[in-house]
């Protein structure tokens, strides 16, 4: 793991606060990369995550999940429900351009390039990964001995056909039951006060927190059990800023980019294209604002220049050695990680400063001295 994902591991400020009132880097589309083409859409040509599920949560720092899950019929298998719950990328307004397009050129054209007639569905792959699938890469992470103390978030955009059952099912047998944070344990643990803790839910050993569309025990329902705001990067404002107090309820803010293209050429020519506009996609420069205000962050394209916008992290090339004048360390204004300042009485700067006893060193409970290395 590098350096800078391990500042988002739990031992980092915030691991005894409560969820209400902490922010964490998110993915949109997460099982959607760039190595695994059975995991696009058709005709996407930039799709969109870059790493897998896997990398993003190791390498990246990701604990936001976002999963689409369609239930597609013609996959189904005899006596296998669950066989057609498939992690797609697809969507309705581009299921029926598809569809339009098929039934132009025909559809033997269409199948013979992977493209089938699934309604309002369309787009998905045959061989598009499970939703068991999905789960069981998440779980194999999160089941690791190193990652013991980790806390992750999904958030499921689900098309189900009232399926819903089926999917907590998959979930119970695939996490079980005891390690989800349900609506019945706000009930018993929160009520109306707030969120736990990071560490209050490691305790309990209910480690993951799941929201969707569906109505099931074990999923937080946005229709009824929940509130969700949602805002495109194109419409965000700092004037949408959520409660900085938190959000007793149970309720996720998200400010969510979109950077995947579409596209079909033909003879030589475009015959299909949808491409985002460039004010679509969440970028280094509006992290720092979207998480002032409370909001999660949830990338498309998700890689290590836009994780280092939501970390509190040195600057390139700070800080700055060999300096003979006194210096403090500040939040920059511009990108929103650490630099340099001079503090000398010429300078007129002023900061706050903080005293340390240099032969003490405290770490919390169950952290070795190793983990506070890494920081």
């Amino acid at each position: 793991m590098s350096w800078k994902a391990s500042t988002h591991r739990p031992w980092s400020p915030g691991y005894d606060i409560p969820l209400s009132s902490k922010t964490l880097t998110a993915t949109h589309n997460s099982f959607s990369h760039d190595r695994n083409i059975s995991t696009h859409a058709n005709f996407e040509v930039v799709t969109a995550q870059v790493y897998s599920m896997t990398d993003q949560l190791s390498c990246l720092g990701v604990r936001g999940l976002e999963i689409d899950l369609h239930y597609i019929d013609e996959l189904a298998v005899e006596g296998d429900e669950e066989s057609a719950i498939r992690m797609c990328h697809a969507s309705e307004d581009v299921a029926e351009q598809m569809v339009d397009l098929c039934e132009t050129f025909g559809w033997d054209v269409c199948e013979a390039a992977d493209i089938f007639d699934y309604d309002e569905d369309t787009g998905c792959r045959p061989g598009a990964p499970t939703a068991r699938a999905g789960f069981e890469e998440v779980a194999s992470w999160l089941f690791l001995e190193e990652n013991a103390n980790e806390v992750l978030f999904l958030k499921l955009d689900s098309s189900l056909n009232d399926e819903d059952e089926t999917v907590s099912t998959i979930v119970s047998d695939v996490f079980g039951e005891d390690v989800i944070f349900s609506p019945t344990d706000w009930e018993e643990f929160s009520g109306s006060d707030d969120w736990p803790s990071p560490a209050e839910l490691v305790a309990m050993g209910t480690r993951v927190i799941i929201a969707g569309s569906e109505s099931s025990t074990l999923v937080f329902s946005t229709d009824s059990d929940a509130v969700e705001v949602l805002i495109s990067a194109e419409d965000f404002d700092t004037s949408e800023c959520a409660d900085v107090e938190g959000f007793p309820e149970p309720s996720w803010y998200r400010v969510q980019g979109d950077m995947v293209e579409y596209r079909l050429d033909r003879a030589n020519s475009t015959i299909f294209e949808l491409v985002p506009g460039s004010d679509e996609a969440l970028t280094s420069s509006m992290t720092d604002n979207v998480m002032n205000c409370g909001f999660t962050p949830t990338f498309d394209r998700l890689d290590a220049d836009l994780m280092e916008s939501t970390i509190w992290s040195w600057d390139t090339d700070r800080p700055e050695t060999g300096f003979d004048l006194p210096r403090a360390a500040v939040i920059s204004s511009d990108g929103g990680r650490w630099t340099d300042v001079e503090t000398d009485s010429d300078s007129g700067e002023r900061h706050s400063f903080a005293c340390r006893n240099s032969g003490t060193v405290i770490f919390p409970s169950g952290v070795r001295f190793t983990h506070g290395q890494t920081v």
